[in-house]
């Protein structure tokens, strides 16, 4: 992120803290996609990152009600002001998302809920292989990102001037299986609460494939999200499936890749 992108986005949000609040604080899509995020948690005592926490509410609150210890990130110092006010017995850090740094395997689960689309396309692959050095084995990723071509758009936004960035759909996939996460479930999906919509991945952090298969393992997700719009249950070779899903099978010497559907 430039200087200027980075200030756009950081004193943007600290003029509208509370109005971002008041516009976009309740959304039955986002409470759907925090529900799954639960579920992949255990009942109590995991440790998630919120990224992008904004003000805590209701991502941070809800996952400290559950009994999960709780590291919220956010730009805006006026967001974590409020953050720490609505969420003292989470932890929260001043911080530019893309630039932040933890230990290897510090997350049960990563959840960046509208917030990954204010980092620069350029910047976004970068941002992604980190999550997935964050998370644990096993661990949950969920996000939001953006829709359509690759771009970016600045321009008035909530009463602010805002910076927005789309890396573009095949290059999204490219960099989550690139970093070692393995979509489970991936949707395009229009918001409740204004007139936008945002494509959904829930992954899980599995070992980083070779190049050969994780550029296939890419073009194939791109194709069902090309056809149908949704992807779920996509699996590697030995993994578990349900029905309709899609198998995706590789040799251990030159990754030819073929295809059959889970009857």
């Amino acid at each position: 992120m430039t200087i200027d992108e980075q200030h756009l986005v950081l004193s943007g949000y600290d003029k509208i803290a509370d109005a971002y609040l008041e516009r976009f604080g309740v959304s039955t899509v986002r409470q759907k996609w925090f529900d799954r995020l639960l579920g992949r948690l255990p009942a109590s005592g995991g440790c998630v990152l919120d990224l992008g926490c904004g003000a805590g509410l209701p991502v941070a609150r809800d996952l400290a009600a559950a009994g999960h210890t709780v590291v919220g990130v956010d730009g805006s110092r006026q967001q974590i002001v409020r953050a720490r006010q609505n969420v003292p017995s989470a932890s929260f850090l001043v911080a530019e998302m893309s630039k932040v740094a933890f230990r290897l395997g510090s997350f049960d689960a990563v959840g960046a809920f509208y917030s990954i689309t204010h980092v620069p396309p350029a910047r976004q692959g970068a941002m992604i292989a980190s999550i997935a050095d964050w998370l644990r084995p096993g661990g949950t990723f969920i996000a939001s990102f953006g829709t359509g071509p690759a771009g970016e758009w600045t321009g008035d936004w909530l009463g602010t001037t805002m910076f927005f960035g789309h890396a573009g759909e095949t290059e999204t996939y490219q960099s989550l299986a690139d970093a070692g996460l393995r979509v489970r479930h991936s949707v395009i999906e229009k918001q409740d609460n204004e007139e936008a919509a945002f494509m959904w991945v829930e992954a899980v952090k599995v070992s980083r494939p070779p190049p050969a298969m994780s550029a296939k393992y890419s073009r194939v997700m791109q194709q069902m999200a090309g056809s149908a719009r949704e992807l779920s249950d996509i699996a590697w070779v030995g993994q578990p499936l349900t029905p309709g899903s899609l198998r995706v099978y590789f040799d251990d010497q030159q990754w030819p890749l073929r295809i059959r559907r889970c009857q």
